[in-house]
């Protein structure tokens, strides 16, 4: 029998200040959604070894932390920067994946097994559901992959506890601030 593949949501409300033990994460890749400004979300970027942008993403960059590279195809890149960030561009004109895929199957190809995400939601809604439904798809390629927003921490957890079936379980913490008083 093949593999049957089970996605179950669980969002758990943690109080304030238990988002503290998040570990540095060498890689992370920023999305072009809603850049993030969480004081969790900013500090682990700051720590970041490497630092991917996808497309548009590197302008939401520029008044901080600089990428190491821009990963797309590079269809929301204005011209004067892409001219600025030429240096570092790796155009992937493959229109059957996002840019966040594109990004992802980059660092990964530079041998990195943990990768944090940041950026991936707000902006769409159809591209903030695309996002979080491709960590199911990420979390087998990698030892560790979770995606940071101001809203939410996702982290999806995979086992193979049956013979016959994977199961990925989607874990989101929510902060104070987005619970419905």
């Amino acid at each position: 029998m093949p593999p049957v593949l089970i996605l179950l949501s669980v969002f758990v409300y943690v109080p304030q200040g238990l988002h503290t033990y998040a570990k540095r994460y060498k890689c992370v890749v920023v999305a072009n959604g809603l850049f993030p400004t969480g004081q969790q979300a900013l500090e682990l970027l700051r720590q970041a070894e490497f630092v991917v942008a996808c497309d548009g993403a590197v302008i939401g960059l520029e008044n901080g932390r600089l990428p190491d590279a821009v990963v797309g195809d590079l269809d929301s890149l204005p011209e004067p920067v892409r001219n600025r960030y030429s240096d570092r561009i790796h155009r992937v004109k493959d229109q059957e994946t996002n840019d966040l895929t594109k990004a992802v199957n980059y660092v990964k190809t530079l041998g990195f097994r943990e990768v944090l995400i940041l950026g991936a939601t707000g902006r769409r809604e159809d591209h903030t559901l695309g996002n979080i439904s491709l960590l199911a798809q990420y979390v087998t390629e990698f030892e560790r992959v979770e995606m940071v927003s101001d809203f939410g921490w996702f982290t999806p957890l995979y086992r193979n506890r049956f013979p016959c079936f994977h199961c990925i379980l989607m874990v989101g913490f929510l902060y104070p601030d987005f619970v419905i008083r």
